[in-house]
This record gives structure tokens, C-alpha cells and sequence, in this order.
């Protein structure tokens, strides 16, 4: 009994993979306890072959205990994944092993990811898919606790160099390709004084500022504006979400949720923005809001869990984190830009 319950534990605990490991394991191994226990019960004394009767069927209970974790116990169930429609290459940073890494999506399949990165000490976050799918840059935590810039060459679905980009002074983070993929925007925050946007010639290494006390840059697809956050320091003091033109003129609020206003991400055309806010007080949600500041909605407001927009697909759908799976981790999500069709992208 106990080898075909602890093989049936073999066999399932990688499905659980890689939330919540330590919590599903402890559940898995004191589900043994109960089921020694009435085996236990049932041997007693009982003729030979009622005893074996009795422990095979523990046995096959035992063997099934995992199967009905893994896809129906609270806290342990995995929703299923989904591939992310309209969206043939997408880089992630995850920490499956409890260290950040770069994985590559080359069709928006979980299935098919390829890790471009698997070092054991070295934390690679934020990573930023060139237009053209050839050059990733990211920021890689340093022992100050600040991030250095790094550019990663790709042949396809092949790193073929991996160079530091732009060091300190600072945390460099937030970064932005241009569509021509020509230029970054670059967040730096020196000593934590509230952070800058800079213009970054990847080809040069030249720096130039485009907007103060600022983060979170996005370019527009075509170019021609850039949403970020600012902070107000006018009453409510707040962040909120601004709109500029490509070389930083006219910066205006197209949105005051009155609260903190983050991660502005661009709709596909251009008209709509979505960005992440914990507006009235509550968890964070995904909103979107046109671009002339009108049509503002909460996307995520039936949610139990925190969710912070990612981005959107080529396709108009709109990609956030969500904890909504109460399973211990943070997990990609697509859904429709009125916010119905919720599905899980993937589990890394």
C-alpha cells in the first residue's frame, strides 16, 4: 500500500509544478496517515483473504489520493493552461525554481517555452522583446539591490551573446522598444530619488532625458506619443497615468483614479490604454481607459485576487498577473479587452 501511494506521489507531484510545492507535498504525505490507519483497522484479525481485499482497495485509494489533489483540492489544483492567442513570441521572467529567469515563448504555447537563461544565483527580470523578435533586453539584480541592463542576441530561439547594455549609476529598469526597434526608454532611479526616463541608443550607448520623476515607459505602436507614470505632487499626491509626444512634449494625466496609477500598456491601435490601479481602496485591478482620458472601466473587479496588466496581444486581447488561483503563485492571464473570457496562459 504505502509503495503505490508513494509512487502515485511520484508520479503526480510534478504536475504540481511549481506552485505550491511545499504545501501540496505536506498535504500529499499526511493524506497517508488516515489511509494507514484504516488499513490498519481492516487487517486486524481479519482472515487472509479479506485482509489483502481490504489493503489492495486502500491501495488503489491510496494511488488515487494525488490525482483528486492535483485537479480538484483547493490550493493545490492547477487551472488549465491556455496558448496566448495572436501572439507568436512572447519573453517572461519566472521563478519556477525560486530563482528569476528568462523564458521564451516562441508561438504564445506554454508547452513549447525555451529557458534562455538557467544560472542559480543570477536574477534576470523585466525582459522586453525587440519588434523584430532578435534582441531581448532585461535587468539583472545586482548585490546593491539595484538592476544593470543587459541585451541578449537571439538566432531564432538561440541566445548567441548575452551583453551588459548599460551599468549603474541606479536601478535601470522599465525599459521600452521603440517600434523601428531603434530606441529604449529607460527607467533609472539613482539612490531612489524617484527615477527618470531616458532615451536609450542601444547602438551607442548614448543617453538622453525625456521626462523627470517619471516610470513605467511605453511607446505607442506607431511611435508617436509615450504613456508613463508620474508622480503628482499636488493633492492627493498620487501616481497617475500621463501621455506625451515621442520627444516629450505636451506630457498630460489621461486618467486620476485617485489612487496609485501603474504599468501603462498600449492597446494594439493605439486608442486605449490599460494600466493597473488599486482605485477606492481595493486590490489592484486591471483598468483600461481611452487614450483622450473617456471610457474608463474596471476589468477585473469581480476578482478575489490581485491582478496588474502585462500587456496586450497582437490580437487585442489583454495579458495581466493574477494570484487569482489562491495556489501560492502569480500566473499570466489573457482575457477580452471588455474583461469576459478570462483563461489561464501559463504556469512556468
Amino acid at each position: 500500500m504505502s509503495i503505490a501511494f508513494l509512487g502515485s506521489v511520484a508520479f503526480a507531484y510534478p504536475t504540481l509544478r511549481p506552485y505550491p510545492p511545499v504545501t501540496a507535498m505536506l498535504l500529499l504525505l499526511l493524506a497517508i496517515v488516515p489511509v494507514a490507519a484504516i488499513g490498519y483497522l481492516v487487517g486486524w484479525r481479519r482472515p487472509q483473504v479479506v485482509r489483502l481485499a481490504g489493503l489492495s482497495a486502500l491501495a488503489l485509494l491510496a494511488a488515487l489520493v494525488p490525482w483528486v489533489m492535483v485537479r480538484w483540492v483547493p490550493g493545490v489544483a492547477q487551472p488549465a493552461e491556455h496558448p496566448i492567442p495572436g501572439e507568436p513570441a512572447i519573453v517572461v521572467s519566472a521563478a519556477p525554481d525560486g530563482n528569476w529567469d528568462l523564458y521564451l515563448l516562441p508561438d504564445g504555447d506554454v508547452a513549447n517555452r525555451v529557458a534562455l537563461t538557467n544560472s542559480p544565483t543570477v536574477q534576470e527580470r523585466f525582459p522586453q522583446l525587440s519588434p523584430d523578435g532578435s534582441r531581448i533586453v532585461y535587468a539583472v539584480l545586482q548585490a546593491d539591490g539595484t538592476y544593470d541592463l543587459y541585451l541578449m542576441e537571439l538566432d531564432g530561439i538561440r541566445p548567441i551573446s548575452n551583453d551588459l547594455l548599460l551599468g549603474g549609476p541606479g536601478s535601470l529598469t522599465d525599459t521600452s522598444w521603440s517600434p523601428d526597434g531603434k530606441r529604449l526608454l529607460v527607467r533609472s532611479d539613482p539612490a531612489g530619488r524617484g527615477g527618470r526616463i531616458y532615451v536609450l541608443d542601444p547602438a551607442s550607448g548614448t543617453l538622453e532625458p525625456f521626462a523627470e520623476n517619471a516610470s513605467n515607459p511605453e511607446w505607442s505602436p506607431d511611435g508617436s506619443h509615450v504613456a508613463f507614470v508620474s508622480y503628482r505632487t499636488e493633492a492627493p499626491g498620487n501616481a497617475d497615468v500621463f501621455v506625451a509626444n515621442s520627444d516629450g512634449s505636451e506630457p498630460h494625466a489621461i486618467v486620476d483614479t485617485g489612487s496609485d496609477d501603474y504599468y501603462p500598456e498600449w492597446s494594439p491601435d493605439g486608442t486605449r490604454v490599460s494600466f493597473t490601479s488599486r482605485m477606492h481602496g481595493g486590490d489592484e485591478d486591471v483598468f483600461v481607459v481611452g487614450v483622450s482620458g473617456g471610457g474608463l472601466r474596471n476589468l477585473t473587479a469581480d476578482s478575489l485576487g490581485s491582478d496588474s496588466t502585462y500587456g496586450w496581444t497582437k490580437s487585442g486581447r489583454i495579458l495581466f498577473l493574477s494570484d487569482r488561483s489562491r495556489t501560492g503563485g502569480t500566473f499570466l492571464y489573457f482575457m477580452d479587452p471588455d474583461g469576459s473570457d478570462v483563461r489561464l496562459a501559463q504556469i512556468l
